[in-house]
């Protein structure tokens, strides 16, 4: 007679023999359901006490000061009374729901000694967030707290002072900003011990200056990542004058090149002149040192002398002022904060705006959306497609054989009633066997798919976002390190503030620090994990542009100097676009070989035709048709996401290229180098000359404007559009030396979003707003919008909704 439920079938089986072998199964069940319940829960730490003989203090941010989106300090002072403490200290961060990461630092402290333990952590989209604060000496926990953040909002302008006067240097808590806009601003005070060793941190800064202060103090860390920082967008401001060995100390390399004079008196009328508007020409005394930076702007001169200068690298930008800061006639001077902020303007005029942040702010919102990080590093073409015919035999084993036998053994049994039991049981186990083998099918060992956003200048100054996605095989625990030291940031689905730790599963340790690494616990198979990764240093080449405008249409060379072998690249303009296959490097491209397409100032019109109109119907295709489509599928869908948070308006000129060029070396993952996919995708804004032979030409978009009487709407000057229901006022200016022959406005492709929404145009004569649409002025008729200057004024009213600044072209010849 058979003792389990499966012999020979055509064996008669007594009712009494199988409700006994049935009711053996449930114990077993029973019993492992147990086990494994009891095995999991071992590791549940119980809440430790305080035992009142440590100290600790915890600070968040800088002084309290930090912003949502970006990491920030917490400091943890201790002061041990207790006893000799060898361990770490811990901050749980949420993560996602149910989920927390563990930041940690090793602690070493002897009875009686005092010490301050500082480790970043992310600030989640909730302003408010609960984290966890932990002590260990060894494995016990000896003190546990939670604090809970309250962030300023991600716009909040952060300004930054290194200064050992820092109060003289307390006037400078503004920054530029459109008419009728203010800005929430705050100071910090910054040194050495509390500067930022990442990049993560320092990126909440738009603002940094540098003072009356030693900067050979700096590690060669922090001063990295300044010069990181700038590239990616930051704005610093150098004081010199007397002081210039203090401030001037750290800068030994390239970054700043250049030859100095002697330290001199000289009086000048241009302080209080930029201060005042004009209103204000008496003369004041200046120690200045006369400075030849190379490849910078004079941006304001007197008695030969260049008073401020500013400095181009990458997206950023150095102003080197030839003054002390904190010497009169600043301190105590009444118009010393709008002197500043004129300074700061003619530095960096992008940053008046309301969202006007380090770095690209596309690029910083693609940052936030993990689902977009989680398409971008998922649909790389080498990875192998799956394998199909192992599903379908498996399946075809399931419908025939499995699901008849089990009803047909149950049916002899007289169970039926157990279908309930056993149909869902067998479909989990032959799930578990096809995921296995269809994993096997794409994956044979953890991979990385590595994507950056570069961004490089004229002069081959690059900056870059990096991004890795971690695709994990059959491994629950994976170790991830960078071969030189690079820090990594792990980007989460979500921060929420309603966690109670003590029921929440670790996901990940971050060993914080220098030589870093991330583990991650009992992971996912089906989870890619998204690092971001720091950036030591880029130096690519750069991309050569001698173009010019002729005609309506851009001619002239590309050539690629870079590193890169580039495809599908894409000279983008605010209404059309040039369309490059390929651009190895070291080739040349003539724009004059390629007919332009046209976008209707929609950057989302473009992608469709680009990239998608080939790609979507065709991805399941077969070898090289098929990598190439899911080529395209993936640079469009990157771009596409991009472009989602600047609602598709084209600002400028623009060129953009993607690689499969290696420059990253491979992370470590479980200490051996991973195997490694990667997409790079440049950018590069272009000059163009608008001036040929006298002539003048300013294409579409490319005339400068300033916002001004803004009534209850907000300007948004990433996307270039305005939200909420009110009007504002636009003031276009045309080169004071150009005679002007027509203009053109165009608000069509602007995407107006609202209730109610319109355009108009200021008539001089009329000394009234007229409605516009599209529309292009010549000849008499100039003379009832150009004001004197050749400036001109448009409004934009909205009714709960949002609208695209107009754009504005013109032609003329030079006086």
């Amino acid at each position: 007679m058979p003792c389990g439920i499966i012999g020979k079938i055509n064996k008669y089986v007594t009712k009494a023999e199988s409700e006994t072998q049935m009711k053996k199964i449930v114990r077993v069940l029973m019993v492992a359901v147990i086990f494994f319940s009891t095995f999991l829960g071992v590791g549940a730490e119980k809440a430790a006490q305080n035992n009142g003989m440590i100290d600790v203090k915890i600070n968040v941010g800088f002084n309290d000061v930090y912003k949502i989106g970006y990491s920030t300090p917490i400091n943890v002072n201790i002061k041990n009374n207790f006893r000799d403490i060898n361990g770490e200290v811990e901050i749980r961060v949420p993560s996602s729901p149910g989920k927390y990461m563990s930041y940690v630092k090793p602690v070493s402290l002897q009875k009686g000694a005092e010490k301050n333990i500082t480790i970043n952590v992310p600030i989640g989209n909730d302003s408010r967030t609960k984290y966890a604060v932990n002590i260990y000496d060894g494995g016990e926990r000896i003190f546990e707290d939670t604090i809970t953040t309250v962030a300023s909002n991600n716009v909040t302008t952060f300004i930054g002072i290194l200064s050992d006067d820092f109060d003289s240097l307390s006037y400078i808590n503004s920054v530029p900003a459109s008419a009728g806009i203010s800005l929430v601003t705050k100071t910090i005070k910054l040194d050495e011990k509390n500067f930022p060793e990442d990049i993560f941190t320092l990126n909440a800064f738009n603002v940094l200056v540098i003072n009356d202060f030693d900067t050979s103090r700096f590690s060669k860390t922090q001063y990295e990542i300044i010069k990181q920082w700038v590239r990616n967008g930051g704005t610093l401001i150098i004081g010199t004058g007397s002081k210039y060995n203090k401030t001037l100390s750290v800068f030994k390399d390239d970054f700043i090149e250049g030859s100095q004079g002697n330290v001199q008196e000289i009086a000048t009328s241009k302080i209080y002149e930029l201060a005042t508007n004009g209103d204000n020409r008496n003369e004041t005394k200046l120690e200045v040192l006369p400075l030849n930076i190379k490849d910078s702007t004079i941006v304001l001169e007197d008695r030969n002398v260049s008073l401020v200068q500013a400095h181009g690298k990458g997206r950023g930008v150095v102003g080197i002022l030839a003054f002390d800061l904190g010497k009169a006639p600043f301190a105590n001077w009444n118009n010393n904060t709008a002197f500043m902020v004129k300074v700061l303007e003619l530095v960096n005029p992008g940053l008046t705006g309301t969202n006007a942040n380090s770095g690209n702010n596309n690029i910083n919102s693609f940052r936030n959306n993990t689902y977009a990080l989680q398409e971008a590093v998922n649909q790389f073409s080498e990875m192998a497609a799956p394998k199909t015919s192992s599903y379908y035999l498996i399946l075809l084993v399931y419908v025939l054989v499995v699901a008849p036998i089990s009803y047909f053994i149950l049916k002899k049994l007289d169970k039926r009633e157990l279908m309930w039991l056993t149909v869902p049981v067998m479909a989990i186990i032959f799930g578990v066997i096809i995921y296995v083998t269809g994993s096997g099918t794409r994956l044979s060992q953890i991979t990385t798919n590595i994507v950056s956003f570069i961004n490089l200048d004229k002069n081959g100054n690059a900056s870059a976002d990096t991004y890795a996605g971690i695709l994990n095989t059959n491994k629950s625990r994976v170790k991830i390190s960078g071969q030189n030291g690079e820090r990594l940031l792990p980007v989460n689905n979500n921060y929420y503030s309603d966690q109670t730790f003590e029921k929440e599963a670790l996901e990940a340790t971050i060993y914080a620090g220098e030589n870093g690494r991330i583990e991650y616990k009992n992971s996912s198979l089906l989870d890619t994990k998204i690092l971001q990764i720091q950036e030591n240093s880029l130096d690519i080449g750069k991309i050569e542009t001698n173009l010019k405008l002729k005609n309506g249409k851009i001619t002239g060379t590309i050539k690629n100097s870079t590193g890169l072998e580039l495809a599908d690249c894409l000279l983008v303009m605010p209404d059309g676009y040039y369309k490059i296959d390929s651009l190895k490097s070291g080739a040349v491209v003539n724009l004059d070989t390629i007919t332009p397409g046209r976008h209707e100032g929609n950057f989302h019109v473009m992608i469709g035709e680009v990239f998608f109109s080939r790609s979507y119907p065709n991805t399941s295709a077969a070898g090289t048709d098929r990598k190439r489509n899911l080529d395209l599928r993936q640079e469009g869908n990157i771009l596409q996401r991009m472009s989602d948070y600047g609602n598709g308006q084209i600002n400028g000129i623009t060129f953009i290229g993607f690689s499969k060029t290696q420059i990253h070396k491979p992370l470590l993952v479980n200490s051996a180098a991973a195997k490694k996919n990667e997409r790079n995708l440049l950018f590069m804004p272009v000059d163009v000359k608008f001036t040929d032979e006298g002539k003048v030409e300013y294409p579409l978009g490319f005339v400068p404007f300033e916002v001004i009487n803004t009534s209850n709407l907000n300007y948004d000057m990433a996307s270039g559009r305005f939200y909420g229901s009110g009007s504002a006022e636009l003031i276009y200016k045309l080169d004071r030396d150009m005679l002007v022959e027509e203009f053109g406005i165009n608000t069509s492709g602007l995407q107006t979003k609202s209730l109610g929404a319109g355009y108009s145009i200021y008539n001089i004569n009329k000394e009234t707003y007229e409605a516009v649409t599209d529309k292009v002025v010549e000849g008499e008729s100039l003379k009832d919008y150009l004001a004197p200057g050749n400036t001109l004024k448009m409004k934009v009213e909205v009714t709960d909704g949002e609208i695209g600044v107009p754009q504005m072209s013109a032609k003329g010849r030079s006086k």
